[in-house]
């Protein structure tokens, strides 16, 4: 089995999508800009961020959601639902799948996207998210976020869980018991107890976002860099570390600029499970897209013919 089989990411922005890897070989599943990834209870959720929608796959079905968020950026599989970050109006949602609708909302900040709240997790049994800092105006996080940002509890906004971070992203509970998360805007991976002890800062050289953990592996994704010089080509990579000795096993380069979110699968027949599932629901998806046109073709072309038959052709 090769390191980087049966990982599912997801990339942001242009040229981003729903990715899979297998053998060594990068598929793209999706080519809609998407941002979190959440797999529970039975279902796949994808935040895909083109068209703020929440994609959700089970077993026998997909659906997409959309509802009162702006510039989603993460979405927390529930047993009823799911919890979604709408970023640009600072605010965290809980949705209930069976009633279509907003249940319990949490609004962060009067001023839009402000506080730049980007990722979820579930830590001590509590929703927690990170975000770029509590700035008073809009993206006044630009050019003033380091240090500024933290990771809190839903609950406890004005308590910190864990503060002094530059631009975090991407709070995983591995099963080896710590906490893992992000620190972006300095490249670095910081592991805690689940005390908030600071263990390890790993530096990764690059955008840090994204972690999967498997086996003894951390998976961390590194995005290429937003000021590429003119003409330069960059590409986004997965870099996989032994959390033993914490040295690099592998990399590969990913046909994108950017990561956003990494699931890593234990059981191959689950990955390809998901994989099928995701394409199945995306062929459904550009079916549902062609009817329309060849309605559209089959009327131009009925059209033809008549003034063909009225001009006498």
């Amino acid at each position: 089995m090769h390191v980087f089989d049966g990982i599912i990411f997801s990339a942001p922005n242009q040229g981003g999508g729903v990715f899979s890897c297998r053998n060594d070989a990068i598929i793209c599943l999706d080519d809609r800009p998407t941002c979190g990834l959440s797999l529970a209870h039975g279902k796949l959720a994808r935040a895909v961020q083109a068209e703020g929608a929440v994609v959700l796959a089970t077993a026998e079905s997909g659906q997409e959601y959309r509802g009162p968020w702006a510039d989603i950026h993460d979405v927390l599989l529930t047993e009823q639902g799911f919890y979604l970050v709408s970023t640009e109006t600072s605010e965290i949602l809980q949705w209930d799948i069976a009633k279509k609708t907003v249940v319990e909302r949490w609004q962060l900040s009067e001023q839009r996207d402000s506080w730049h709240v980007n990722c979820l997790g579930i830590i001590h049994e509590e929703l927690c998210f990170t975000a770029f800092g509590d700035f008073a105006g809009t993206r006044g996080y630009k050019n003033h976020s380091a240090t500024r940002g933290f990771l809190r509890s839903i609950h406890g906004t004005k308590n910190p869980w864990l503060e002094g971070l530059s631009q975090p992203h991407s709070i995983l509970t591995a099963r080896d018991g710590y906490l893992y998360l992000c620190d972006s805007e300095t490249g670095n991976v910081r592991q805690y107890t689940m005390e908030f002890t600071l263990q390890r800062t790993l530096n990764i050289g690059g955008y840090s976002r994204g972690l999967a953990w498997r086996d003894g592996i951390l998976f961390v994704g590194l995005s290429a860099s937003r000021n590429t010089v003119e003409g330069e080509h960059q590409q986004a990579k997965i870099v996989a570390f032994d959390t033993k000795t914490w040295a690099e096993i592998d990399r590969i380069a990913v046909p994108c600029q950017e990561i956003y979110d990494l699931l890593a699968f234990d059981d191959r027949e689950n990955f390809l499970f998901w994989v099928e599932r995701i394409l199945i629901d995306e062929r459904t998806r550009a079916l549902d897209r062609i009817r329309p046109l060849e309605e559209k073709l089959a009327s131009k072309t009925n059209e033809c013919a008549k003034l063909r038959v009225f001009l006498g052709y």
